[in-house]
């Protein structure tokens, strides 16, 4: 890692750097990138690893997360999704949040 701080990384870079410390099997390195009163919400609400949905917070948390979560599953060989894929998971208009598997998938013209 380099001289820069966390604390002057943009989102996008801190993103770039977890994924590296995922794919790499780094614990110590992904627990780095974050603050000691940071909240790990994934997925965003109950989830079997967090019933409640209120996340886990904290470097103690979110430590016993990557051991319980990260950890034990396989890391993706993919550099990142698709186009097609992530089109494939994103709803294609406010009123059709989840479009039928037949329905054509029409990306947002924000791409």
């Amino acid at each position: 890692m380099s001289d820069i701080t966390n604390d002057t990384l943009t989102a996008r870079e801190l993103g770039i750097r977890s994924r590296a410390a995922v794919h790499a099997r780094d614990r110590d390195g992904w627990l780095d990138l974050f603050a000691d009163d940071a909240l790990v919400q994934d997925p965003i609400g109950p989830s079997p690893s967090d019933p409640e949905g209120k996340g886990h917070y904290g470097k103690e948390a979110i430590a016993a997360f990557y051991d319980n979560v990260i950890a034990p599953a396989r890391p993706s060989t993919s550099k990142s999704p698709s186009r097609t894929s992530r089109a494939r998971r994103l709803p294609t208009s406010a009123s059709s949040a989840r479009p039928s598997p037949a329905a054509p998938i029409r990306p947002s013209s924000t791409w």
